[in-house]
């Protein structure tokens, strides 16, 4: 019976590139997740309502763990307008919250408020189509 022998070359590399694959992998993969958070906050920012300003400029991302970002939004008004309301008039007399009068912020008669305009969801389900390409290109990238 005949002896066969294999020689194989680059297992030491081949060793070195699987151990430092997870690694990669979670590196390229939290910058798409970033890159996912930003642009869902600017499709967010650019589809709020701006009658005051300050919906859009309330919409952040930060990480919360070490593998999680969190979108939000601090306006008070922020939840109202993503689910709806009921009809409503608003006088320049009121104020937002912050202390400063509608009259302040150029309303000078009373505008009556009807409809919401949803702006987180319809920008997290854009995100949501892209975020297999951005996977894949991260993907792409940690095996490089």
């Amino acid at each position: 019976m005949a002896d066969v022998t294999i020689k194989v070359n680059g297992l030491n590399e081949l060793n070195t590139y699987l151990t430092n694959l997870p690694s990669q992998l979670n590196k390229h993969f939290t910058i798409a997740q970033k890159e996912f958070a930003s642009f869902v906050q600017k499709s967010a920012k650019i589809r709020a309502p701006r009658l005051t300003a300050n919906l859009s400029q309330s919409i952040k991302f930060y990480p919360r763990k070490k593998n999680e970002i969190v979108i939000s939004c601090d306006s008070p008004y922020a939840y109202f307008q993503e689910f709806g309301f009921r009809p409503h008039m608003i006088f320049p007399s009121m104020d937002n919250r912050n202390g400063i009068k509608l009259r302040d912020l150029g309303f000078d008669h009373p505008v009556w408020v009807s409809k919401h305009h949803p702006f987180l969801t319809p920008a997290v389900e854009m995100g949501i189509a892209k975020l297999p390409m951005m996977l894949n290109q991260a993907a792409d990238e940690a095996i490089k």
